[in-house]
């Protein structure tokens, strides 16, 4: 009999806009879904930062199920505050399209996350929620999004 029912999980909800570290899924006009990472200013001061370039790396092996974040002043990617006429305090990072992410769009919930001194840099390094790394939760996922959004 179990074969013939599928278990329903109900849509993850939005992480509340006071979490320190967010991560969702966005597609904006038909393109592939990119990461988006959410950072309060309590966080990045943690990162001791000297401007708002930063590097991101994602993790395979045993730190697949992460990403990490580090000031470089020659980073690729750039903090964007985001609601600034609101007094601002958060910060955005959107990805390039990662491959092994699913191509749905997801909210933005809170993740796990910690700062590790390598050297005598901080680095942020955060939890992805199972889906961006693990194929049968991406599948799940993916499955959940089609029968949502078709």
């Amino acid at each position: 009999m179990d074969s013939e029912w599928t278990d329903l999980e109900p849509a993850p909800a939005a992480a509340s806009t006071k979490a320190p570290v967010r991560f969702g899924l966005q597609k904006i006009r038909g393109t592939k879904a990119r990461g988006v990472i959410l950072l309060s200013r309590d966080v990045l001061h943690k990162l001791e930062l000297t401007n708002w370039r930063v590097r991101v790396r994602i993790g395979s092996g045993a730190h697949a199920h992460q990403i990490a974040i580090l000031g470089d002043t020659d980073g690729p990617f750039e903090l964007q505050e985001m609601g600034v006429a609101k007094g601002g305090g958060v910060f955005r990072v959107r990805l390039p399209v990662v491959e092994r992410f699913p191509d749905a769009t997801a909210a933005n919930v809170e993740v796990a996350w910690k700062v590790e001194r390598q050297g005598k840099a901080s680095v942020l390094v955060i939890d992805l929620p199972p889906y961006c790394w693990d194929q049968t939760s991406a599948r799940k996922f993916e499955q959940r999004y089609a029968s949502e959004a078709g």
